[in-house]
């Protein structure tokens, strides 16, 4: 009886270690004490937490889904961006908009 069964690919490896670490930063980030004013901050920063992570996988990884990869990353550096200014946004009119 021959066994059939292949090794995980180094790729698939790199992407599991990529969902795990981001799925450690978001219980990391919704488990610890933070106040009001910097609860926007720590979801701001999921996404260029995520995109850094898939900067490195896409800019050494090298096969089939290569063009897919680089997709997914420009998304996420989209979301990024548009997180990052949203923030900017919410905080700015917060300051404005304080009498004290």
């Amino acid at each position: 009886m021959e066994d059939t069964e292949k090794p995980l690919e180094q790729h698939v490896i790199s992407l599991l270690l990529i969902v795990g670490i981001f799925i450690v930063t978001l219980i990391f980030m919704t488990c610890t004490y933070v106040d009001n004013n910097h609860e926007w901050l720590n979801w701001t920063l999921v996404f260029p937490i995520l995109s850094v992570l898939m900067a490195g996988y896409v800019f050494t990884y090298r096969g089939k889904e290569q063009l897919a990869a680089r997709i997914i990353l420009a998304v996420i550096i989209v979301l990024s961006i548009v997180g990052v200014l949203i923030y900017g946004a919410i905080q700015g009119m917060g300051a404005a908009f304080s009498h004290g």
